[in-house]
């Protein structure tokens, strides 16, 4: 990729001459004496006309707004900057006024227009601006006794008069800028739980948007570039900047934040315009692709998509570049599926660092070659990366290290010199390159394989939420600043942090004389944290301890994902408007149990118009609510749960028994939706794909074992077993009536007549671990002749289901495996379930015996390991026999 070799843990970026006394201002003045009647920005506002500026018409208003700037300011702050506050929606003004602070020699600091007051009146406060340019100047956060608090449309009236009377005034504020001189400030989390500033020079932006010009340049056809993302967010940059400067610019298109959120239109808008490069965090990745594939099946738009989409929607967007937050394989695997010839790349950084200063490329299934992590790729340049131990020494190749760099992406440092220990001096030996006296202490930890940086988790206690950075400290203290909350004990904590199901959690205690609730303090929080660092708050009746006395965090967040575990049942979250009166007690158990089942993650409130799904619910606690409303004597089938639009109509399907019985049966329904067919050589790769990527991300014996088994296993796995499977004729997959996709796979072997095959992968132990639960039985409790056990050793299905879809394909299968046995002759089925899912569904819908429960961490292996050790209490593997009647 362009980069020098790997010594020890060190990744040197190619080294490129760059100026370091540019002015990103004379780029864009540059553009406009070459293309002045190129179009620079378009813009509109849902409901209005679209707004155009060519170069000459930006330039000329940037020009006006400058004069008003530098005739207005105040002075400078502590660290000797002129910064101008910039509270805009994004549009062409917004744009304007940007370009208009450079022209003017200061640098822009975004305001975020949804934050706290307190936390702009912080930003305000430390960063001291010359002037603040917004919407709503007679806002209160605003001190504007200094009256340097002015609107867009002030600022535009007041310096057309300026224009008019010729005012000699100073080219800048500050006579001549410096590349080193910031060109903004942008605000970020602070460890402390303060914010703090970090201040980017121009050299600095322009060393990272020429990297990107030269690494991946704009194509002849690639005529218009978006902007779209939030600009206190540092991706703004170059989203922004890197069209309207490059040498041949580009059209910015500024997209409205209502869009962003609205992945239907936002596609249209993209395919439309035929955008070929798109910035975005993997939640918004994952939100386009899921649309994608509704839209797959969707009669009115499949005009528009085809196989692997090659000219279909958003062919024209070859370039994916995911940022801000880690890039989980399973959604790289995802893009694959759905492009072909498109690039998705994973760029890593932070705002201290210019937002990006390594990057991985994703063009084929091959470059997932690195088990269950996407690298953060190797450096852009003009910078080093190091991978250095707590004594300041480089580690060995493979071996963990805190991640520095080094070079000329780093900041200039903090506002009013915070935390100076994050930019430390370089004493390692270094090119005498830009910046390389310089380091940047990341708090990342990373290792480098094959030549490449993988990312491995933080030294502190900071997440990433939608590519925001958040800091549990400054969450915490938001928390313990509350007045009169009588909180006695507090724990802020990430649940699966980076991966889909992460959480940000607040576990309270509050003091015994206090009325104060959990959803008191959510809403008081709302008036202190930015919507993104919102946490879900729990109360506690105690806080968990180690012997130590610290707080036992693992028992929080086993507890979490136990919901049933915490005493979540809130009758404020509960509405039974519109209940008849002959249906209140049906209603009143139905509500209660979603409301124990799904706990802190409920996401509104429980009424007959609202939606299991869209409450929180998933897979796994559907089927759970199902066997909780069977033990309180309801019974309702799986398909009827699922499938219904809102809680009223699962009320009319609810029946009630007083003996607790098995649900209903889905036989019929599931057979008019899928069809099953028995494995033949056309369903091989189809087959393959299904298992392995559903036993590589969701194993949940797997998943403890470190290091982590590699997706080859599998296949490998399956590739041995092909030619015994067809053979045997006992395995299927399962098929979509509608649209002849294949959404299962169930493999199925006669028990006492299973292929031997060698294998010697990690998996193995695995098999023995299964062996050692399943042997006695069989040798015990179990026929001992051949053809009288079906044994059911591995179901998979699609990743991409939704979670009702998934309920169901499990659900047909199970139904067909038990076919399947009775057609053959099988007295029983035989299987061990380590899936809550399949668990739920074995036990309660098609009523399995357990003969032996096991808890996983409890298992040791013949040379004395403990190879689940690290698996919650209520991770078990449950053998199970179905006699077929």
């Amino acid at each position: 990729m362009g980069v020098y070799p790997a010594t020890s843990s060190t990744l040197q970026g190619p080294s490129v001459p760059i100026n370091n006394d540019i002015q990103l201002h004379r780029l864009f003045e540059r553009n406009e004496s070459a293309y002045p009647e190129h179009m620079a920005v378009m813009h509109g506002e849902l409901g209005q006309p679209s707004v155009r500026l060519n170069f000459t018409e930006l330039n000329a208003i940037s020009n006006q707004l400058a004069r008003g700037i530098i005739a207005r300011a105040g002075s400078k702050n502590d660290d000797g900057d002129f910064v101008v506050a910039v509270q805009l929606p994004p549009g062409d003004g917004l744009i304007a006024t940007l370009l208009a602070t450079w022209k003017a020699g200061a640098a822009y600091l975004p305001l975020d227009v949804s934050a706290p007051q307190h936390r702009i009146q912080h930003v305000i406060d430390e960063a001291k601006p010359c002037l603040v340019i917004t919407c709503t100047p007679e806002a209160e956060v605003y001190d504007n006794k200094s009256n340097i608090v002015y609107s867009l449309k002030q600022l535009k009236s007041q310096s057309v008069a300026l224009s008019a009377s010729n005012l000699e005034d100073r080219e800048t504020l500050v006579g001549y800028v410096d590349g080193r001189r910031p060109a903004t400030i942008i605000y970020t989390s602070g460890s402390t739980g303060t914010p703090k500033g970090v201040r980017l020079p121009h050299c600095v932006i322009f060393n990272r948007l020429n990297w990107q010009w030269n690494r991946f340049p704009y194509s002849d056809t690639e005529h218009t570039c978006v902007f779209k993302t939030s600009l206190t967010f540092v991706d703004s940059v170059a989203e922004i900047w890197a069209p309207l400067l490059h040498d041949t610019p580009r059209c910015l298109m500024v997209i409205p934040k209502a869009i962003t959120k609205d992945p239907e239109r936002l596609i249209n808008i993209l395919h439309d315009n035929k955008i070929e490069r798109l910035v975005l965090v993997p939640s918004l990745l994952h939100a386009i692709l899921l649309y994608m594939g509704i839209s797959n099946n969707n009669e009115q738009q499949s005009s528009m998509i085809n196989q692997n989409n090659e000219q279909g929607i958003l062919s024209s967007l070859k370039l994916w570049v995911c940022s801000g937050e880690p890039l989980p394989v399973s959604l790289a695997k995802q893009f694959l599926d759905t492009f072909s010839g498109h690039t998705l790349c994973n760029f890593y950084g932070s705002t201290e660092i210019m937002a990006d200063v390594s990057y991985y490329a994703i063009k084929s299934f091959k470059d997932l070659c690195f088990g269950d992590k996407i690298p953060i790729g190797v450096p852009v340049d003009n910078t080093a990366l190091y991978l250095l131990n707590d004594k300041g020494q480089t580690v060995e190749p493979g071996c963990l290290g805190e991640l520095y760099v080094a070079g000329a992406n780093l900041a200039s440092g903090y506002v009013n010199n915070r935390d100076p220990h994050r930019f430390v001096e370089n004493r390692l030996p270094h090119d005498q390159g830009m910046g390389m006296d310089r380091m940047y202490r990341t708090g990342d930890y990373g290792k480098v394989v094959n030549g490449v940086l993988l990312y491995e988790g933080r030294t502190d206690s900071q997440i990433k939420v939608r590519g925001h950075r958040v800091d549990l400290t400054e969450v915490e203290t938001a928390i313990r600043q509350l007045q009169d909350a009588g909180i006695d004990k507090l724990a802020v904590l990430c649940y699966k942090p980076g991966e889909t199901e992460q959480a940000l959690l607040a576990f309270v205690v509050f003091d015994s004389n206090v009325r104060m609730t959990a959803t008191d303090v959510e809403d008081r929080l709302k008036n202190a944290l930015p919507e993104y660092a919102m946490p879900q708050v729990i109360s506690l009746e105690s806080m968990p301890y180690l012997v130590n006395g610290k707080i036992d965090r693992q028992t929080l967040l086993r507890q979490y994902s136990e919901i049933s575990v915490l005493d979540n049942i809130k009758e404020s979250k509960i509405d039974f408007t519109d209940i008849d009166a002959s249906q209140m007690e049906t209603a009143k158990h139905l509500f209660e149990t979603v409301s124990c089942v799904l706990g802190s993650s409920l996401r509104s409130h429980i009424s007959p118009a609202a939606n299991f799904f869209a409450l929180g619910g998933n897979s796994l606690n559907a089927i759970y609510t199902i066997s909780k409303l069977a033990d309180l004597g309801y019974s309702i089938a799986v398909s009827d749960f699922i499938t219904a639009p809102n809680f009223g109509i699962v009320i009319n399907k609810m029946r009630f028994s007083s003996k607790r019985k098995a649900c209903c049966k889905d036989e019929e329904w599931l057979s008019e939706k899928y069809t099953r067919q028995m494995l033949e050589p056309k369903h091989k790769d189809d087959m393959i794909k299904i298992i392995a990527d559903s036993f590589y991300e969701k194993a949940d014996l797997e998943h403890w074992i470190v290091p982590k088994v590699p997706y080859s296993e599998y296949t490998d796995i399956l590739e041995l077993l092909w030619e015994p499977m067809l053979e045997k004729n006992l395995s299927f997959v399962v098929q979509s009536k509608e649209s002849d996709r294949l959404m299962g796979a169930a493999l199925n072997f006669d028990a006492l007549d299973e292929p031997d095959i060698e294998f010697n992968g990690r998996l193995t132990v695995i098999f023995e671990f299964l062996e050692s639960l399943e042997g006695p039985i069989r040798r015990d409790h179990l026929p001992k002749s051949k053809g009288s056990i079906l044994h059911s050793f591995m179901m998979g299905t699609d990743n991409s289901l939704d979670a009702a879809t998934n309920v169901e394909v499990i659900t047909y299968m199970e139904q067909e495996v038990l076919k399947l046995g009775k057609t053959n002759g099988f007295e029983g089925i035989f299987t061990t379930n380590t899936n809550p899912l399949t668990q739920q569904l074995g036990a309660n819908v098609f009523g399995y015996k357990i003969l032996h429960d096991c808890q996983i961490n409890s298992y040791v292996t013949p040379d004395g390991n403990k190879i689940f050790g690290e698996a919650p209490d209520n991770q078990r593997a449950i053998c199970c026999w179905k006699v077929i009647q």
